[in-house]
């Protein structure tokens, strides 16, 4: 009936140049139906969108487990079709297939850092879940140990993930406890200083961010502790340590059984929240770009012009893998990537998609690219 009355609007008439159509209720989306139809008997799909997207990301990755004699083929310009009609991933979608495959492969949760690692944006999960251990928990992931110990300190677990870094300080204190196993106990401003410095023995990066002339001597950086993140953790509105007369204390309540359960959360976000403020402060040739989604294709996000003037507009000559194509810059993004810029193709999301996988650009991942310029002309790299 919808494709009648459809119809009817499309008949030609002298004086008529444009039909509006409102579609309230979505009939746009009816030959959904006919394809979940065929993914589900084939796939296993659900009813959902995202299942719908992922027996795709089955069929397109050659990973379907087809019966003998059957096989599915398609166009591409189908797929983007599709993709295009499909509802836009939520932020949990993409770190839930990244966690379900980890989880199968080996045989145990991913980390924090392991999904940070891997592309995925823990920090993402709070407007759905709260926190990322709200997440691990809805999945099933916390021991129940380890979920009474979340649970029992969970409003410290949720402010953590936040609280502000503007320097590596605050997480190296903790490690500092942690590495004495004094969590949640206390640590005395010498021993804490010791595992400090042995830490930035090891790291170059480290080093840099407390600052040499802290590190020539134990009384230095005695003082740098005490001026910057000492100060920080024990402030007085709703602290949860304290700092008193070189001793350095978890004062956040009596966790009694959950002491050593506690201890390996917090190790946990502790090495997440590190590695991502230093893969912040690490130095980059040219630009890190990050992925998004647009209108179901994964697109780059280009650097803010504002002091980057060396980026161009309209069409450039690319490499990208050892071979050259033609990209046309926008003012905010790359979009479209050719082989030659009079071919029809636009292949960027298959190169993104060969480089970071079916999820690349979906809420909640963060996947970069990195962009250079030297005297061979552009470059587009992965990150």
């Amino acid at each position: 009936m919808w494709l009648q009355q459809f119809g009817r609007g499309l008949r030609k008439s002298s004086d008529k140049k444009i039909l509006k159509v409102i579609d309230y209720i979505g009939n746009h989306r009816t030959f959904l139906v006919k394809l979940r139809s065929m993914l589900q008997p084939l796939l296993g799909v659900g009813e959902s969108d995202a299942e719908i997207r992922r027996g795709l990301q089955i069929l397109q990755g050659g990973q379907a487990q087809l019966p003998a004699g059957c096989s599915v083929t398609y166009e591409l310009e189908t797929i983007d079709l599709i993709e295009s009609v499909l509802r836009p991933a939520n932020r949990t979608e993409a770190m839930s297939g990244f966690y379900d495959d980890f989880k199968k492969e080996h045989d145990q949760r991913p980390t924090a850092l392991e999904a940070y690692h891997a592309g995925y944006n823990p920090r993402a999960l709070r407007a759905t879940h709260g926190s990322w251990y709200g997440y691990v928990a809805a999945m099933g992931g916390l021991q129940a140990e380890e979920r009474m110990a979340w649970e029992h300190q969970r409003s410290f677990f949720e402010r953590f993930e936040v609280t502000p870094m503007e320097k590596s300080y605050k997480m190296l204190v903790l490690l500092a406890m942690l590495q004495s196993e004094s969590i949640p106990d206390e640590i005395t401003i010498g021993q804490m200083v010791q595992n400090i410095r042995r830490m930035a023995n090891r790291s170059a990066a480290l080093r840099d961010d407390l600052g040499q002339e802290h590190l020539k001597s134990d009384l230095r950086l005695q003082r740098h502790l005490e001026r910057n993140p000492i100060d920080a953790w024990t402030k007085p509105d709703g602290a949860y340590f304290e700092y008193r007369e070189g001793v350095f204390r978890w004062v956040g309540g009596e966790l009694g059984p959950h002491r050593e359960r506690f201890a390996g959360l917090l190790r946990e976000l502790v090495d997440w929240r590190l590695a991502e403020y230093l893969d912040r402060g690490r130095e980059q040739a040219g630009h890190l770009c990050r992925i998004i989604l647009s209108r179901g294709l994964p697109i780059i996000k280009l650097p803010s012009r504002t002091g980057e003037a060396n980026i161009p507009v309209d069409w450039v000559s690319i490499e990208i893998d050892g071979k050259a194509y033609a990209a046309k810059f926008a003012q905010q993004y790359i979009n479209v990537v050719r082989e030659t810029q009079d071919s029809k193709k636009n292949v960027l999301r298959d190169i993104l998609r060969s480089w970071h996988g079916p999820t690349v650009g979906q809420r909640g991942t963060r996947f970069e690219v990195q962009l250079v310029q030297d005297t061979d002309g552009w470059h587009l790299r992965k990150a």
